[in-house]
């Protein structure tokens, strides 16, 4: 309470150089401080001569004040030029500058939103309604890589059967030439590249969108989009690397429930680099199906619990003789299930059934099944050898893959999400190529009389960090081991990083990536591999077939 009285008293006080001018008021005032005064003596909140103090000084203050009030009159009546400007309070100024700055942002909106009517600035069909319909998007990858032998390599071992085929033929004959197709097992290389991607999304309706993907690499390589830098100022192939349609439904809580895929397409399985290269796109139709289990985890989680089946099928070579067309076909069922956290378990059981791959042996007059050696592969898969009287030597092939590759494939990961905002996630890929027989396959080779069956792969890795590096600050590390063995995949569609690209092969990894502003991120893996066999048409217990190559990739890498 007395705290109270004491403010109301001083903004009295206060107020009395506002209105000094005022005869009135002053009275008023004066008379009001006074009985104040007596009141507050008279509860004994303050001392007669506490009370006295206070007038005291308020009236010498106000006499000062006064004074110089006097005085500004004065300087004023002798400039008549002079214009009188009464005491404004900081209140008042800070009021009439709010006000200012409302009315001017008012007029300077008014004035915009004028402007922009005018031009029909993001005014709904103002564009082409196609053109609101398009999405771009893409990336960008710079790389330095170095490839480092091992010391112990021999050189001349490894057959390039891309090479080999190119040329037309291989002598065979044991008076033949012999081949200098091989692959390099012992020079370092330390090498430069980019990729570039360009994206295209085209809105048709509501459930049907068209896209496309123009990138950098060959047309030759289906795993790789990468150019090599040093071409003498030649400018790079930029190809079409997707082109499709695509079918999207929704159930009612709004999740994917159906979708349909036709064209060059994105990898439609759920799958690691074990089986399937990450550049790797599909040609092709491809459905899949997903039931959601929403009830007690769409409300949590930002994806429910579900259970799905995918089917592909994909043209790999198209033949004027139709009963030589190679085909992949392919059925997948999976599911994930979300727990506490957002964490998440995940697996699948796929089949990949590749048709009319395996070379058949010709008869010399004739060159039916020449068209059977692949247009492209990467080193490791069985080769076998098929016969051409197209070449002047009696013995002369081509070559071509020894074995069917009919492939049983389980995937599966586990993502923990305790750590938030990192991510814990373990994933485990088993293969086993079930279509391969080793008896036959023994049969098939150059050679060889007999060979062990190399027809199983897995690969491990964790991973640790942000789920996505997009921004400043955000990592992530990871580290892995793989096992693939000679027949155990498809060679030409496996990782092309690994051991130089391939199968035969073991060996660890490690990589991390670091954001270094948005959308940009810098990253790096250092691959350590070396053979499991070595080359199917040699006896490398006769033969060294020491293949150990050690690599590393820098990257600097962005989006938009």
């Amino acid at each position: 309470m007395k705290k109270f009285i004491i403010s109301v008293f001083l903004v009295f006080v206060t107020a009395h150089t506002v209105i000094a001018n005022e005869k009135e008021d002053l009275t008023v005032l004066k008379n009001t401080v006074v009985n104040l005064m007596k009141t507050l003596v008279d509860q004994g909140v303050m001392s007669r001569e506490q009370a006295e103090l206070l007038i005291k000084n308020a009236q010498d203050k106000a006499a000062q004040e006064a004074e110089q009030l006097v005085n500004q009159k004065k300087e004023l009546d002798e400039d008549k030029s002079a214009v009188r400007v009464q005491y404004v309070p900081d209140f008042v100024k800070d009021e009439i500058r709010a006000q200012v700055r409302q009315e001017l942002k008012q007029q300077v909106v008014k004035d915009v939103i004028s402007h922009a009517n005018r031009e029909r600035w993001g005014v709904k069909d103002s564009l082409p309604r196609w053109l609101s319909k398009i999405k771009i998007s893409g990336d960008m990858r710079v790389r330095g890589q170095g490839d480092y032998y091992g010391s112990g390599n021999e050189e001349g071992v490894y057959l390039d059967t891309v090479a080999i085929n190119d040329r037309g033929a291989t002598l065979a004959s044991p008076g033949g030439a012999v081949s200098t197709d091989n692959l390099n097992t012992v020079e370092d290389r330390e090498l430069y590249r980019i990729r570039a991607r360009l994206n295209l999304d085209a809105k048709i309706n509501d459930q049907w969108k068209a896209g496309l993907r123009l990138a950098t690499g060959n047309t030759r390589n289906p795993v790789s989009t990468n150019q090599t830098l040093g071409n003498s100022g030649g400018q790079y192939e930029f190809n079409l690397d997707r082109a499709y349609l695509r079918y999207q439904d929704e159930d009612e809580e709004g999740y994917d429930r159906l979708s349909f895929w036709a064209g060059r397409i994105p990898n439609p399985w759920y799958s690691t680099n074990l089986v399937w290269d990450d550049d790797l796109s599909f040609e092709g139709i491809s459905s899949t199906y997903q039931y959601n289990f929403t009830e007690g985890s769409g409300i949590l989680y930002d994806k429910p619990n579900n259970v799905f089946f995918t089917f592909g099928v994909f043209p790999l070579q198209e033949f004027e003789l139709s009963s030589q067309d190679q085909w992949l076909l392919g059925t997948q069922l999976g599911g994930s299930f979300y727990f506490a956290n957002q964490s998440r378990i995940s697996a699948g059981v796929a089949y990949y059934n590749y048709q009319n791959v395996k070379a058949t042996v010709n008869p010399r007059d004739i060159d039916e099944f020449e068209s059977l050696a692949p247009e492209f592969t990467q080193n490791g898969n069985t080769i076998t050898g098929v016969l051409t009287p197209l070449f002047p030597a009696d013995d002369a092939i081509i070559l071509g893959y020894a074995s069917d590759y009919n492939l049983l494939n389980i995937t599966s990961e586990l993502e923990l999400s305790i750590f938030a905002p990192y991510r814990l996630l373990l994933s485990a890929d088993y293969v086993k190529n079930i279509g391969y027989d080793s008896s036959e396959v023994s049969e098939r080779i150059i050679g060889i009389d007999d060979v062990s069956s190399e027809d199983m792969g897995y690969q491990i890795q964790v991973d640790f960090g942000w789920p996505r590096v997009a921004n400043y600050g955000q990592w992530s590390l990871y580290a892995g081991y793989k096992h693939l063995e000679r027949d155990a995949v498809f060679a030409a569609f496996t990782d092309s990083d690994f051991h130089g690209g391939g199968t035969d092969t073991k060996g660890w990894y490690v990589g991390g990536a670091f954001g270094i502003a948005e959308n940009t991120w810098i990253s790096a893996k250092w691959i350590s591999t070396e053979e499991i066999e070595g080359p199917s048409d040699l006896d490398c217990n006769v033969v060294d077939c020491s293949y150990d190559l050690d690599t590393l990739q820098i990257n600097l890498e962005a989006k938009y």
